[in-house]
């Protein structure tokens, strides 16, 4: 459920953005593409962290 939520939530911050600088479609399918991509490389992040911590 933690999941659904952050999802959600960075979806919907992605969204503002896009909506708030996009001037076209193509701009905001990217905007929104690589607002995901950096959530889901910073949840990563924290994964690894982590996993370094409980080794």
């Amino acid at each position: 459920m933690n999941a659904l939520i952050k999802t959600v939530a960075y979806t919907f911050i992605a969204l503002c953005i896009a909506d708030t600088f996009a001037t076209n479609h193509v701009e905001m399918q990217t905007i929104i593409f690589f607002g995901l991509l950096l959530a889901v490389v910073y949840e990563l992040s924290k994964v690894n962290k982590l996993e370094e911590k409980i080794k």
